[in-house]
C-alpha cells in the first residue's frame, strides 16, 4: 500500500512542479507585505525583502523534476 501511495505522490509532485513554482513567485508581494506587518524592526523587514532577490531561483532549484525520490524519502520518514 505504501508503495502505491508513494508512486501516486511522485506523479502528483511532477504534475504540480510548474504551478508550485508559479504560485511561489506570485506570492512574493503578499509575503513581503505580511512579513512587514508582523512587527519586526525595519532592518529585519528590509533584509527579508532583499532576500527575495535570491529566493525564487532557490525555490526553483529545490522544486524541480528529478527530485521525486527525495520527496518520497522525506514522506516515508514522516509517515512511517
Amino acid at each position: 500500500m505504501a508503495e502505491a501511495m508513494i508512486s501516486k505522490g511522485k506523479s502528483k509532485y511532477r504534475r504540480k512542479i510548474p504551478s508550485m513554482q508559479s504560485n511561489y513567485k506570485d506570492a512574493e508581494d503578499r509575503a513581503k507585505d505580511h512579513y512587514a506587518k508582523v512587527g519586526f524592526k525595519s532592518a529585519r523587514v528590509d533584509a527579508y525583502k532583499t532576500a527575495w532577490t535570491d529566493m525564487p531561483s532557490n525555490y526553483v532549484a529545490k522544486v524541480k523534476p528529478g527530485l521525486e525520490d527525495k520527496w518520497a524519502d522525506n514522506w516515508k520518514a514522516k509517515m512511517f
